[in-house]
Formats: C-alpha cells, sequence, structure tokens
C-alpha cells in the first residue's frame, strides 16, 4: 500500500511538474514574440526546449528558453519573415481570385492555392523543428522542410490537423472563443509544440 501510495504521489508530482513548465513555456513564448518579429526565434526556442523536455534533458526552463532564442535568432527571424511574406501573398492570390469571380477556373485556383498553403504551412513546422534540433544552413533547413513534407505527408497532415483543429473548436461560439483564449494563453501553444515535437523526433529518426 505504501509503495502503490508513493508511485501514486509521484505521477501526480510529475504531472503537475509537467504542467509547471508547460504553463513557463507558454509565458515565454507569448512574452518574447510580442514585438512579433522575434516570433520565429521565439518559436525555434520553444521547440528546442520542448525537444529537452521529451527526451528528459532539461535543465533550467528558462536559461534553456533564452541560450535556444539566442542561438536560434538568426534563422528563426528570417524563417518567420519568408514564411510571412509567402502567407501574405497567398492571402492576396485568394482575394483576387474571390473578387474576380472566375467561376469553374477560379475554384481549379483555389484548389491549387490551398495545395500550396497547405506545403507553407507544411514545411514551416518542420523547419521550426529541424532548426531546434540541428545545426544546418537556412537552405538546408528549407530544403529538407520540402522533402519531409513531401516525404513524410500523412504526418504532415496529421501535424496541420493537430494546428487547426483547436483554431476551428476556438471559434465555434462566443463560450469556445473564451476558453480557446484562456487555453492559448496558459498551456495550449507548448501543449500543441509538445504534440508536435513528438511526432518530428519520431520523423526524425530516419532524418
Amino acid at each position: 500500500m505504501y509503495i502503490l501510495k508513493n508511485i501514486s504521489d509521484h505521477i501526480i508530482f510529475r504531472f503537475l511538474s509537467r504542467i509547471t513548465d508547460f504553463f513557463l513555456l507558454n509565458i515565454l513564448w507569448i512574452i518574447f514574440s510580442i514585438p512579433l518579429f522575434t516570433m520565429g526565434a521565439s518559436t525555434a526556442a520553444l521547440y528546442s526546449v520542448m525537444f529537452k523536455l521529451i527526451q528528459k534533458n532539461e535543465s533550467y526552463i528558462a536559461r534553456e528558453f533564452f541560450y535556444a532564442f539566442k542561438n536560434n535568432f538568426k534563422q528563426g527571424t528570417a524563417l518567420w519573415f519568408g514564411s510571412l511574406f509567402l502567407q501574405l501573398i497567398l492571402t492576396a492570390d485568394f482575394l483576387i481570385i474571390w473578387q474576380m469571380d472566375l467561376a469553374f477556373l477560379g475554384n481549379i485556383l483555389f484548389v491549387f492555392l490551398f495545395i500550396i498553403e497547405f506545403f507553407v504551412i507544411s514545411m514551416s513546422l518542420y523547419a521550426y523543428a529541424l532548426i531546434a534540433r540541428y545545426t544546418l544552413s537556412l537552405s538546408a533547413v528549407i530544403k529538407n522542410s520540402f522533402l519531409l513534407s513531401f516525404g513524410r505527408l500523412p504526418y504532415s497532415m496529421l501535424m496541420i490537423l493537430i494546428c487547426l483543429l483547436p483554431v476551428i473548436l476556438t471559434c465555434l461560439n462566443l463560450y469556445t472563443l473564451l476558453a480557446g483564449i484562456l487555453f492559448y494563453f496558459t498551456i495550449g501553444i507548448s501543449l500543441l509544440c509538445w504534440l508536435l515535437s513528438n511526432i518530428s523526433l519520431y520523423i526524425f529518426q530516419f532524418f
């Protein structure tokens, strides 16, 4: 009975400790993303610390985050601005096609743009994970992100679904919106990153 109680206490302690880590990482990510142009470096730092948490190599969460943020700042920022630029172009293309009312041709173009959008998002998810995990040039990061997006298509779809599903659920009504805001401002970002990091680590075994 005493042994079972100790095991139970240990599990509860580990769970609460992990929730605390997620909350701290969430706050750090939000704070370091506030200038907006630093969001890429902040995301790479989040991935970096999350990989260490998953593999139980964590030290001091804040210190690890600061170090990873500084170390990945250049590549993370370049990737963020590149992704943002592509998103602006795709959004403009969507709006132009929508306004032109091209009927059947418009539907084909919409499908084509959705496919491009899918791979832009997928490549971004892989790219931040690669920056956090490996020491690669930016061109190598982009190349490998592209290859992983196509080569691991089912996982790419799963990762995008993980990102989109909470957003869709959040937008159902006012109550889910408030719950979603609370979720994202407490542990939501960290939890999503934890899920994506586990998938990325599995994929990287074959990388």
